[in-house]
């Protein structure tokens, strides 16, 4: 109850409040932007049983918020992007229900001035986390976990192609499961020499430290690489070696190594972009989630593995904004490859999805998204869980900044491993206001 209590506070504040800070520092203000819903739902869940098909009916009722910003003073920079929603509810069963809230999003301050060597960055995530592997159908239930970080860096210029950065970075995770807090910390030096115009040679090396309890783990990273750019887009590729110590409670060391490399390509036109990404890590997931703070893909929500994996990803994503007159279109492909470094278990995580937009007229507009998520077993050859949704959404333009909206959304979790198969369908009812202001910084 305190923490729906506090989320209704953040949802009351953040429009009026935005609005007075966003007046407040309008010279400086690149963007601000800020959205409050009332919606009501009608949700049925299924699930298959011994004894056939469980359904239960469920309304709710609920507000939901949103509100981002970019403030540019000289060196310094804030931006800020949070969500947040609360909801009650009633099922079919007489007289039971709940209240339920989430906040998600980030806040990050940072000062980096060309004219001063000296560099340092403040920042907080609220995200949800789900352990180790399996999904559920509504993506609420994962964990919530916060992040607190900064860091401080130093900027050295040996010579008129060359720069050298020292910086180190420390975090602490914390949040409502048992997996009790985390603190992490990196230490890193990375060197970039200008090669041409457009391009650029790189030399980077890093040591982290995590406490995830009584568990200790230590990797030492180091990779050479390059950079270029273009009027098309963007391109980097590079390589090197990551070793990890992992110190148990019991007094237990153990130690692995692993080849790391990385690649990534842009392309960039007037009608659509595309980019892929390659990326081989030794990494563990108090370090990659604490000290990478960044907000999850759409694919799936971050995933807490508790030791030391070596991962293989690849990503590929196309968006064209002019798939015919009144349509846009995008596509994204996910496939990740985690080989634990203590059991040797291998995990395959597979992603797709697609959005299409089609502006009806001027006032309405119909939305179509669909995401697939799914784990197989570690030869790949059968799909141990997997979970499809399906969103469709129509929006009516009341006024400038209002809107209305019908949205039905279904999700379908199929699953081969002791638990049963669900199906979720929701029909949402939703009035939104907000506004944007574009200011003087951008």
């Amino acid at each position: 109850m305190e923490r729906f209590t506090r989320v209704l506070a953040f949802l009351a504040l953040m429009m009026p409040l935005g609005q007075a800070c966003a007046q407040a520092f309008d010279e400086n203000l690149a963007r601000f932007e800020g959205e409050a819903s009332v919606f009501t739902a009608l949700t049925q869940n299924r699930v298959d049983t011994a004894a056939g098909t469980d359904a239960e009916t469920e309304g709710r009722l609920g507000l939901e918020g949103s509100v981002a910003g970019e403030w540019l003073s000289g060196g310094n920079s804030v931006l800020l992007d949070y969500a947040a929603q609360v909801e009650t509810s009633r099922n079919s069963d007489v007289g039971s229900g709940g209240d339920n809230s989430t906040i998600t999003g980030l806040s990050r301050f940072a000062h980096a001035d060309p004219s001063n060597p000296f560099e340092f960055n403040l920042g907080h995530t609220v995200r949800t986390v789900r352990n180790n592997t399996g999904f559920v159908i509504d993506p609420k239930n994962y964990d919530t976990q916060n992040i607190v970080n900064a860091g401080a860096g130093l900027r050295l210029n040996p010579g008129a192609l060359t720069t050298v950065r020292v910086s180190a970075d420390a975090a602490r995770a914390y949040g409502d499961s048992e997996e009790g807090d985390t603190d992490s910390y990196t230490a890193r030096v990375n060197l970039e020499r200008r090669l041409s115009q457009r391009s650029f040679g790189l030399v980077n090396g890093s040591r982290s430290w995590s406490d995830e309890g009584a568990t200790e783990v230590t990797i030492d990273a180091y990779q050479v690489g390059y950079r270029s750019v273009d009027d098309f887009g963007a391109f980097s590729i590079g390589g090197g070696v990551s070793e990890a110590e992992t110190e148990f409670p019991s007094g237990l060391v153990t130690k692995s190594d692993g080849v790391t490399a990385f690649l990534t390509k842009d392309w960039v036109t007037t009608d659509w972009t595309t980019s892929f990404s390659y990326n081989r890590t030794l990494s563990d997931s108090a370090i990659d989630l604490v000290l990478n703070p960044e907000t999850p893909d759409d694919f799936s929500e971050n995933v807490r593995l508790n030791e030391v994996v070596l991962s293989d990803r690849f990503d590929l994503r196309h968006t064209r904004r002019t798939l015919c007159d009144v349509c846009d279109f995008s596509i994204r492909v996910s496939v990740e490859i985690r080989e634990s470094q203590e059991s040797g278990e291998t995990t395959h995580e597979l992603g797709a999805g697609w959005d299409l937009g089609i502006q009806i007229t001027n006032l309405q507009r119909l939305e179509f998204r669909y995401l697939w998520q799914a784990e197989t077993e570690e030869n790949a050859s059968e799909v141990q869980d997997q979970v499809h949704r399906f969103n469709s959404r129509w929006v009516r333009q009341l006024a400038e900044f209002t809107s209305f909206a019908v949205e039905f959304n279904q999700a379908y979790l199929a699953s081969k491993q002791q638990r049963p198969d669900e199906e979720e369908y929701e029909l949402r009812l939703v009035l939104s206001h907000g506004f944007s202001l574009i200011g003087q910084g951008r």
